[in-house]
């Protein structure tokens, strides 16, 4: 009856959402759950039904979506203004500015579009339309009160609004004054949020340019040495944090006086910049190569990051891909079929397909509800005590019968439902290649997985269409990393620095940093870079392996985290064909492989599946976006997860190609004879010193904590970032790359000091020429970054209420504009 219920929920809550999902990139999988509150996550992306297999049904929403409080919605940000100009103020109704306080009950329909508008902008930069981020009640919180939130709102917003229309020019203080000075702000304020909005990365970052200011290229003064930001490794990570510090120092530069702010120089070990988002030149059909970088490569193939998992709802590729690097072709998936074949070639049934998956999908529901008991099952525990027998020293062997793997959990209840003696080898098959996707999904075999935290990430997840970047995904690393310092071929072996034992205010820690370079970058040749702060972002898997040395030793609650936290493989097999020979409408299918051993027998045994059930469990098509014929599993030209993308490590190339043919053989039988591919790639991502591996997962012991964890640095001289460092959104290209704006925005603040608002009465020269400025109606020239405005303190501040998370606040899409009238509007 239980089981029963609980199939029904599963199947309701998990319409097989896209395993485009997780085909994100080398670095991962990022997940599309539904939420069970807001409407508009039922509006599902175009894509393909079993592409979900590994994301939707597999992954359950466990954040729960809050409700600002009604007090804050009534004052939302309520701007009006026409979209083709920038001037808020300009295009407010007479009867608004006459009754500001006092909006007619229904307001015209170019209002409400104009208000949607705004909403959009915000929470397409992941802030909540009508509420405070953490960060933005930090700041503000002792200078605004409940009757000060609209206008700061709509200032906000206007702003983010401004800079998302033209995202290929940067937003000036000039005009983000003068488009929001009828708002009824302090002017000092008004500034305040723009360099809160600059320094968090939410205007002004990616590919958008900054204005040169000739003035400031000055040569330092005589006897000043410039400081130095040393980045480690040249993946969308660390090309973000080059790349957004290059920025923040221009428009800081005046806090650095007298001195140039610091330079970025990032060491790359490799002869390329992109790291797991490698593009591949496919050469033999091309004719000619490619740059050292791939960047002029006509066709060519990801071997790693692959997949943009939607562009809507915070996504930062959305600005960088297609609004600013307009060069680059975008393949969209929209094709909903993925058929699946079994082990002999033949199609498998759609009733027996559904009947299997929604098995699937009742043993991970029963295996999740574990996380609710106060205490396991007695069945459960004696089924963990005789697998810790059974299993030996393999690698998936039970260690602990109190702290169950996903995996662990999963195969009790696998071997505990009604139907398992009744199945046969081939509905057991099916079944796990479900489990296979699962693992593909979390790039390690289910049975490493936390029970309890594997699925921390649920609930930050972008829509919308997926789609691959024609030419490859790795241009983008490339494209941002132009005018950079970086130097390739320049693997570090170790990063010393020197430790002090006494405390510092923010304001002399940063003097101190200024005046020396205590941290020392030595690399494989010998030579070394001294610099103030060192950026870590290589992937895990070389944190783990210790290939880079720190003196003093990273402290043990960083240890902790870097082995709690798990860093998954996943390869793939690609295969070049002079002509396609199958249907170049289909993006991917399955392929389910044989779990049994031999001869067939009547008792399963699961070992075998588990060992094979990854192996070549998925075939993609890549000639939308290769330029070539080019057929590649997700994971070896067929995928290669789970255990199979150990495994298959240690198989020889020319075995994999001629196993890989003989399944494509029995899925085309028609094809007489099979041709012969004329190029074959395949990936060994462990095997790769500058990897040691895919992407990152929550481990046996781990939590989202240790992603946290992961993420603080050490003494203000060592920060880190990469997708495993991304509580909300790890094992992903964009976590990664967000990453790298949230490290940017806290070195910034160690070297200059955090963002702070003057409440004294002391004034220096900035603060009188914005008083004037102010008073005059004038906007204040861009160097009032610079600026020490003193704003009086509200006597009733901002209460925490009006404190909202981005995923916790109702979607804006709740308030879309219908055309046939306003219902529905919520105000």
């Amino acid at each position: 009856m239980h089981s029963s219920r609980l199939s029904q929920i599963e199947k309701q809550r998990t319409k097989r959402r896209s395993l485009l999902r997780q085909l994100a990139c080398s670095l991962g999988p990022s997940w599309n759950s539904a939420s069970t509150t807001s409407t508009t996550t039922t509006k599902t992306t175009a894509t393909t039904s079993r592409t979900a297999r590994a994301g939707h049904h597999s992954r359950r929403l466990r954040l729960k979506r809050l409700v600002i409080n009604t007090s804050t919605r009534s004052t939302s940000a309520t701007a009006s203004f026409s979209a083709t100009s920038p001037s808020v103020a300009s295009n407010q109704s007479p009867r608004s500015r006459a009754h500001p306080g006092a909006l007619p009950q229904k307001k015209r329909r170019q209002e409400r579009r104009d208000e949607q508008r705004l909403s959009e902008a915000a929470h397409a930069s992941r802030l909540p339309a009508h509420g405070l981020s953490i960060g933005e009640f930090e700041v503000f919180q002792h200078h605004l009160c409940r009757s000060d939130l609209e206008s700061y709102l709509r200032t906000r917003n206007t702003m983010l609004w401004l800079w998302r229309e033209s995202p290929r020019e940067p937003l000036t203080l000039s005009r983000a004054v003068e488009a929001t000075q009828a708002y009824g702000l302090h002017h000092g304020l008004v500034v305040h949020i723009f360099e809160f909005l600059l320094r968090s990365g939410y205007i002004n970052f990616g590919a958008c340019p900054f204005q040169v200011d000739s003035s400031r290229q000055a040569a330092p003064p005589s006897g000043r040495s410039r400081r130095t930001i040393g980045i480690i490794g040249s993946g969308i990570a660390g090309v973000a944090v080059a790349k957004q510090l290059e920025n923040l120092f221009h428009y800081f530069a005046g806090r650095f006086a007298p001195d140039l702010p610091p330079r970025v120089v990032v060491l790359e070990a490799r002869s390329r910049v992109g790291g797991r988002m490698h593009s591949m030149q496919l050469g033999r059909s091309s004719g000619h190569s490619a740059d050292q970088h791939g960047s002029n490569s006509k066709h060519a193939v990801d071997l790693g990051a692959q997949i943009i998992t939607g562009f809507d709802d915070g996504n930062p590729m959305e600005v960088i891909i297609r609004r600013q690097l307009l060069d680059l072709g975008l393949h969209y998936l929209f094709n909903e079929t993925c058929d699946l074949f079994d082990h002999k070639g033949r199609l498998v049934s759609k009733p027996m397909d559904v009947r299997c998956e929604a098995a699937f999908n009742q043993i991970l529901g029963e295996a999740c509800l574990l996380r609710e008991m106060d205490k396991l099952p007695p069945q459960l525990k004696d089924y963990l005590a005789m697998r810790a027998k059974k299993d030996n020293r393999s690698p998936g062997r039970v260690l602990s019968d109190t702290l169950p793997t996903l995996g662990h959990s999963m195969d009790f209840f696998l071997e505990s439902h009604p139907e398992f003696k009744s199945w046969t080898h081939s509905e057991l098959e099916l079944v796990h290649w479900h489990y296979a996707n699962l693992e593909f999904a979390n790039a390690t075999p289910l049975d490493q997985l936390s029970l309890r935290h594997w699925d921390q990430d649920d609930g930050y997840e972008f829509s919308g269409p997926h789609s691959m970047v024609v030419q490859g995904y790795g241009q983008v690393p490339e494209m941002l990393s132009k005018g950079l310092d970086i130097r390739l071929d320049m693997p570090v072996t170790s990063v010393r620095r020197q430790t002090t034992s006494t405390k510092t205010s923010p304001v002399s820690h940063a003097k101190s940093l200024s005046a020396a370079e205590p941290v020392r970058i030595q690399c494989r040749d010998g030579s070394t870079l001294d610099c103030t702060i060192a950026v870590v972002t290589v992937p895990l898997g070389v944190l783990k392996s210790k290939q880079i040395s720190f003196s003093p030793a990273l402290p043990s609650w960083k240890e902790r985290a870097i082995a709690h936290l798990g860093f998954g493989l996943l390869n793939k097999l690609v295969l070049v064909f002079d002509k396609p020979f199958w249907d170049p409408a289909v993006e991917l299918f399955g392929y389910v492989a044989s779990g049994q051993r031999g001869l067939p027998t009547k008792r399963p045994d699961l070992r075998a599946y588990r060992s094979s059930r990854g192996k070549f469990y998925m075939f993609w098509n890549c000639m939308a976006v290769s330029g070539l014929p080019v057929l590649g599993k997700e994971c070896n030209m067929t995928l290669m997860a789970g255990q199979s993308a150990y495994d298959c490590e240690q198989v020889p190339k020319e075995d994999l190609v001629k196993e890989a043919m003989e399944t494509l053989a029995l899925i085309y039988p028609q094809v007489q004879p099979m041709p012969i591919p004329i190029e074959t790639v395949v990936t060994r991502w462990s095997q790769d010193e500058f990897a040691r591996g895919s992407y990152s997962f929550v481990g046996r012991e781990g939590s989202g904590e240790d992603y946290d964890l992961l993420a603080k640095p050490v003494d203000d001289q060592i920060y880190f970032a990469g997708e495993a460092t991304s509580r909300k959104y790890p094992a992903t290209a964009h976590g990664a790359y967000l990453s790298g704006l949230d490290v940017s925005k806290h070195i910034l603040d160690a070297l200059v000091g955090p963002q702070v608002i003057c409440s004294g009465s002391k004034a220096n020269n900035g603060f009188s020429r914005g008083t004037r400025a102010a008073t005059a109606g004038v906007p204040p020239p861009e160097d009032f970054l610079q600026h020490d405005f003193v704003i009086p303190r509200r006597k009733g501040r901002v209460p925490r209420s009006m404190v909202a998370d981005f995923v916790a606040e109702l979607s804006d899409g709740e308030n879309v504009v219908s055309d046939n009238g306003l219902e529905g509007i919520r105000g």
